[in-house]
């Protein structure tokens, strides 16, 4: 679904889209509210996962034996050279880290501590489980050598008090069994970090999960797909923008088949889209014209149809009345053109009928 936060441009300089469709989201109210009634408020996603990356970063490693806990990482260290499983590297770089530690607790607990809920050291904080052939770990519900658990018991408990008022309201047919798993999931971390003993990770993994669960729903069984086909179209529209500000290569036919796609799916057609969709057949690159239209300067005026588009300021069927005129001196253009206008009425001129 919505791309991960921590994402980056894929090299140095390159334009960071997914960065980009969330302030077009943010900026164009047609926009939030149609992926609000799709189910996805990304506010409501910001603020969850600020308060579920909040519970994670409050935890923290103790071992009171350290001893006993080298004994456990000597035996790790062991099953995993005589084991066939896959191992990552980086299971083997802490195996070897906490090994080369020795006694020194404070060093053993920084390297316990840099990623408290997501890291465990393999053979002795998760256990390997083999169904049918396919090995998964697993992680418990109390470890004897090791307790991850809240460093600050009330701000913790705080944070689980806001998920709780946040997943309150109750939701349609769809979400709802998602939303109680929320729930549950919140008691049972709620309940372990109350133990003498909290090793807190494994509830917080299954929380992480539900939530995530939860907010890739939507409102219904259609509800992610739109969701993602509109995000595909604004990637596509917003590449093809660009590209033709730069001036690059045209593609004609991808940024017509895009058109035909918006035109095909109605429940897509907002302004936000539809006119810049419609802007964009009207760029230069996108039209053709004689050397008669030309002459006659027909271009300043396609140019100035162009920009009261993009802007929403514009008469409808005007529009299409001075455009079948360009045509008729000599453009020639996408006839999508035409679909998107009738599309979505201007939002000025939707504001003007509520008022009537």
């Amino acid at each position: 679904m919505w791309p991960s936060p921590n994402a980056r441009a894929s090299s140095a300089g390159a334009v960071d889209l997914d960065a980009d469709l969330r302030l077009q989201i943010e900026a164009n109210g047609d926009l939030a509210r149609l992926i609000r009634d799709l189910g996805f408020d990304l506010d409501f996603a910001a603020r969850v996962r600020t308060l579920v990356g909040g519970l994670k970063k409050a935890i923290r490693a103790e071992v009171d034996d350290v001893p006993a806990l080298q004994a456990a990482v000597t035996a790790a260290r062991s099953q995993a050279k005589a084991s066939e499983m896959p191992f990552s590297s980086a299971d083997r770089e802490l195996l070897d880290a906490v090994a080369a530690a020795g006694t020194d607790r404070a060093a053993i607990l920084d390297l316990l501590g840099r990623d408290p809920v997501g890291v465990q050291l393999p053979f002795v904080e998760r256990i390997p489980m083999v169904r049918n052939g396919i090995v998964s770990w697993r992680t418990p519900v109390d470890h004897v050598l090791i307790r991850r658990r809240p460093r600050d018991r009330p701000a913790f408990e705080h944070r689980l008090d806001e998920l709780d008022t946040l997943f309150a309201p109750r939701q349609g047919p769809h979400r709802e069994p998602l939303r109680q798993q929320v729930l549950e999931a919140l008691d049972r971390t709620r309940r372990d970090a109350q133990r003498d003993k909290a090793y807190i990770p494994t509830s917080l993994q299954f929380l992480d999960r539900c939530v995530e669960a939860y907010l890739e729903a939507g409102t219904s069984a259609a509800a992610p797909s739109r969701f993602e086909r509109l995000m595909q179209v604004l990637r596509r529209l917003t590449a093809a923008e660009q590209g033709a500000a730069a001036g690059d290569p045209v593609d004609a036919r991808t940024v017509t088949a895009l058109a035909n796609d918006l035109v095909s799916a109605g429940w897509l057609h907002v302004p936000s889209l539809t006119h810049r969709m419609v802007a964009l057949l009207l760029a230069p690159a996108y039209v053709s014209v004689s050397g008669w239209f030309r002459r006659r300067r027909y271009q300043r005026m396609l140019t100035l149809l162009r920009q009261e588009i993009a802007e929403a300021h514009y008469d409808a069927g005007e529009v299409v009345r001075r455009l079948q005129h360009l045509e008729a001196g000599g453009a020639f253009f996408s006839s999508l053109v035409y679909p998107l206008l009738r599309a979505t009425p201007p939002p000025k001129m939707k504001a003007a009928a509520r008022r009537l």
